[in-house]
């Protein structure tokens, strides 16, 4: 070991190995001639571009121009708004709760009857009451009172039905607080004194009230021959 001092060089085979082989090297200059004969680099001269000035704009020139491009603008070329499309559509397809009595009306003027429309009528109540957020239940309240007055009228079945599947519901779902607000509503049964159609007599009205059309037994009459009865009458 000799420290300090540079390394020894290497072996005379070991060099050889780092050379390329002479007759690569001469194939190869050859080759690279005939490329730059073929494909000859003219030297390309780098024109400096001459900066040009901005003059600056008066403002009496400035005014000019703006005004000479809004005189070239007119009204023909601005896009035109179809305010129709902004109006809501008259065709009603179905009650919504944005407007539940103006969607029942415009329906029952199409000519539907309160039967085809007590479905939709419950379920957008149903929805505001159930769906509602801020405590607010007027809307759904002011629709609840024009669907029983359009019940009383022709259908107190349909109201008196729905009024107490909704009640179960709403016991169901521990919802005390609206119960307390329809009773202090009096949101009630449609009563017969209000429409003979109806079968409910009182407000506290159970099953058997409600279902009394529906429950009346069919009795059908019987002939019974004289034989049969002299059997009877001997016994």
């Amino acid at each position: 070991m000799n420290p300090g001092k540079p390394l020894p060089q290497p072996r005379d085979d070991i060099v050889m190995l780092f050379k390329i082989p002479p007759l690569i090297e001469k194939r190869s200059r050859e080759v690279t001639e005939k490329l730059k004969k073929l494909f000859v680099l003219n030297k390309v001269e780098i024109k400096k571009r001459d900066k040009k000035k901005n003059h600056s704009m008066d403002m009496d020139d400035y005014q000019n121009q703006s005004s000479t491009s809004n005189a070239d603008v007119t009204m023909g070329d601005l896009p035109k708004i179809d305010l129709k499309t902004l109006k809501r559509p008259d065709s009603i397809q179905r009650i919504g709760t944005m407007h539940p009595i103006n969607d029942y009306d415009i329906l029952k003027q199409g000519g539907k009857t309160v039967s085809d429309l007590a479905t939709q009528m419950t379920e957008a109540i149903e929805s505001m009451i159930h769906g509602n957020l801020d405590g607010n239940f007027s809307k759904a309240l002011d629709a609840m009172m024009h669907f029983r007055n359009e019940c009383l009228k022709t259908e107190p079945k349909l109201y008196n039905d729905w009024l107490k599947n909704f009640q179960t519901e709403l016991t169901n779902r521990k919802r005390n607080n609206v119960i307390e607000m329809l009773n202090e509503k009096k949101f009630n049964y449609i009563l017969q004194s209000e429409n003979s159609l109806s079968t409910v007599k009182s407000y506290s009205c159970d099953d058997s009230q409600l279902y009394e059309n529906d429950t009346e037994p069919m009795l059908t009459e019987v002939n019974i021959s004289s034989e049969v009865n002299d059997l009877f009458d001997n016994m």
